[in-house]
């Protein structure tokens, strides 16, 4: 069972949204989430793509998402037969009403690469993966640490790799290895030798991603992407949320914010069922912590 499920925060388009990625990437499908049981509103729903689940989060107007969270998406020529083509055909999909950020092409790092924020607001890094190297899988949520957690990737990194199980390290590499050279005589320059570049590592055997911006960016984490985790009971769930949860105003409905200002939400994996109990949604919106005995 995938125990982090990223969510994606839209306001009152989620069922357009699911469809478009289900047409969009390959081996993907919607999947119906969880209803309002007074209402009948769509609350959730979920995108399968190539057995990796995403969730849509009907919330509002109160969060919108960034480039500090995005999403890489892994063309193996080791494992596709026509990997190019499958990236480009994705890549003029997302970039149709969308904003490039990095412009298709070769680049060091990669023969094919590109990076674009969709139609939506959220971003997807797409990148021909050289087929000598490990593989990792074809998606995977990549954190860029910038604004008030500029240079914080390693902190973070090793911070989560300690709390959760079956979590490692992958790769790590900084601005410093790969010759870049900021101005020594500033403190505050962007990046810092010591910043990084590139780390992937694993958290419950999934994959992320993890860099420091290399400029100054206006903008940091917001709960316009979060990563809910699913725990087995009360005690695991108090476990994740004393460890993680870093500012009391942002407590709500089970949702957190750690130290480094990305967003959390910690459930049960019997969530859905908890919720069709009757009182079960309203009780949730007077939580904060979730309390599985409450519901």
């Amino acid at each position: 069972m995938q125990k982090i499920v990223p969510h994606l925060w839209f306001d009152q388009n989620i069922r357009d949204a699911a469809d478009f990625y289900a047409s969009v990437f390959p081996h993907a499908h919607a999947v119906n989430g969880f209803s309002n049981p007074e209402t009948g509103e769509e609350v959730t729903a979920e995108v399968n793509i190539d057995g990796y689940r995403i969730a849509l989060i009907n919330g509002g107007p109160y969060a919108t998402p960034n480039p500090s969270i995005s999403f890489f998406l892994n063309f193996d020529p080791a494992q596709r037969s026509d990997a190019e083509g499958d990236l480009k055909r994705v890549w003029n999909d997302l970039t149709a009403d969308g904003e490039v950020l990095m412009e298709l092409g070769e680049y060091p790092f990669s023969k094919l690469y590109g990076w674009v924020t969709d139609r939506f607001g959220f971003s997807w890094q797409l990148m021909l993966t050289n087929p000598d190297n490990a593989p990792r899988p074809f998606i995977l949520p990549s954190l860029m640490f910038c604004g008030a957690a500029q240079g914080k990737a390693t902190e973070a990194v090793d911070f989560y790799t300690e709390l959760f199980n079956d979590a490692a390290l992958g790769n790590r590499v900084t601005y410093g290895a790969m010759g870049a050279a900021p101005d020594k005589n500033s403190p505050d320059s962007i990046p810092q030798l010591s910043d990084v570049a590139f780390s992937d590592f694993q958290l419950a055997e999934q994959w992320f991603a993890a860099m420091d911006s290399g400029v100054a960016q206006p903008f940091s984490f917001t709960p316009g992407v979060s990563l809910m985790l699913m725990v087995k009971d009360q005690a695991e769930l108090d476990r994740y949320w004393d460890a993680l949860s870093a500012n009391p105003r942002a407590e709500q409905c089970g949702w957190l914010e750690d130290k480094y200002g990305l967003s959390w939400q910690i459930a049960p994996q019997n969530l859905p069922e908890l919720l069709s109990r009757p009182q079960g949604f309203e009780n949730m919106l007077k939580m904060k912590k979730l309390i599985i005995d409450e519901f």
